[in-house]
């Protein structure tokens, strides 16, 4: 609902498919609807679909102001094994670059073995942001739909404006000492759920 409020660009990261690849997506206003965009729920949008891991693609993208996304999304570790270049702090220096200032960093952290919240809570606090975790259960009865866990990441500005955005959310906070994870230093037996 949040998005559906802004006219946004967002950018997702998906590295579990057949193929990874980064795509964005940017809203087009209803007068720029032409041939070659799509439609969604009465939106339209157009997709620039890149083969290749999600963090080298926006590093070689331009951080110009027309270039900045409202919410990136990153879908990557629901697997066995975890892309940690993905999480490191480096990374997430270059994911905010790519977000407006009022913009959202959306990360899927569900994981059967591995807790991500930690990772998720020092990065946030490393960019002086703040970090929702979000869990959902399916019905007991639906065979389709898996449980999640999502973090958000934003200013502390951001969340502000949107108070909505605490229901059912926790705010993380380092409840033990952890170190963040950097291109040089992960841990994956801290946490080991």
């Amino acid at each position: 609902r949040l998005v559906s409020d802004w006219s946004s660009d967002v950018c997702s990261s998906d590295l579990l498919s057949g193929a990874p690849a980064c795509c964005f997506f940017n809203w087009l206003q209803p007068e720029a609807r032409r041939g070659g965009n799509h439609s969604r729920r009465g939106r339209s949008y157009s997709c620039r679909n890149w083969p290749g891991d999600g963090r080298v693609v926006l590093e070689g993208e331009s951080s110009a102001p027309n270039q900045l996304f409202d919410v990136l999304v990153m879908d990557a570790f629901s697997g066995d094994s975890v892309p940690v270049h993905l999480i490191a702090k480096e990374a997430f220096a270059i994911y905010f670059q790519h977000l407006k200032l009022a913009g959202i960093l959306a990360v899927n952290i569900s994981n059967t073995y591995l807790a991500l919240d930690p990772v998720m809570e020092r990065a946030a606090d490393a960019f002086d942001k703040v970090a929702l975790l979000y869990h959902w259960n399916p019905q007991q009865d639906d065979l389709v739909c898996f449980s999640c866990s999502w973090t958000l990441i934003m200013d502390r500005a951001t969340l502000a404006a949107h108070p909505e955005l605490r229901k059912g959310a926790e705010v993380l906070r380092q409840k033990r000492p952890f170190r963040i994870w950097t291109d040089d230093f992960s841990n994956m037996f801290s946490i080991l759920k």
